[in-house]
């Protein structure tokens, strides 16, 4: 077999890969469309609480995730109290009161994207009683 013979195969060459119990096959220059294969759920935390909001997906290849909170991209900076952790997922250090809304997150690759459903992320309610004597 000659390298043109080869290189034209390796071109053609399909990949199979298993999403959600169902053989997908694909050529490799479209890939698999991303599959969201955990999702976000609904969130009532304390102030100052860690938090992790979990997205994990599937595709070929392996899909980008971006997170979006109430139709933004959701910043993640060097001082920030949260972090995207490398399985996709965010991770607030310290849940703050600008840190409620609404999240989802996006998956994307060549081959399409994913977005999750979209959750909410509540603080909860802190009621401290004043003790009062009574003399």
């Amino acid at each position: 077999m000659g390298v043109q013979t080869r290189l034209l195969l390796l071109l053609i060459a399909t990949t199979s890969k298993t999403v959600n119990g169902r053989l997908m096959d694909a050529s490799l220059e479209e890939g698999i469309a991303p599959v969201i294969l955990e999702e976000p759920t609904e969130e009532i935390v304390r102030r100052n609480d860690p938090l992790t909001l979990y997205c994990k997906a599937s595709g070929m290849p392996a899909p980008r995730i971006l997170w979006y909170r109430t139709d933004s991209q959701v910043a993640l900076r060097d001082r920030d109290s949260r972090l995207q952790l490398p399985d996709g997922s965010l991770f607030f250090y310290r849940v703050r009161g600008r840190d409620r809304g609404t999240y989802y997150c996006v998956a994307t690759n060549i081959a399409g994207t994913a977005s999750s459903r979209k959750v909410t992320l509540q603080m909860a309610c802190e009621y401290r009683s004043k003790d009062t004597a009574v003399d």
